[in-house]
């Protein structure tokens, strides 16, 4: 019984790393900056570099994506 249990969730350790992966390369590959969609269209260029910077969407994919998993 446990042996069954400790097999599923060894089998679905790669399904959520998969999952996470995916949704991840869907955020980067979505056309335009998801702060100013957050924000609408009536807030300063400053206010959306500033914002998108806390969130590291300015860095390198790499770097967020370990960024990422370091917040998981």
């Amino acid at each position: 019984m446990v042996s069954k249990i400790l097999k599923r969730i060894a089998a679905s350790i790669p399904v959520l790393i998969g999952v996470i992966l995916l949704i991840f390369i869907m955020l980067r590959i979505v056309p335009g900056n998801p702060v100013a969609t957050m924000m609408g269209e009536h807030v300063n260029q400053a206010v959306i570099e500033k914002v998108s910077r806390e969130m590291g969407l300015d860095q390198l994919s790499t770097c967020s994506f370990s960024d990422m998993w370091e917040m998981l």
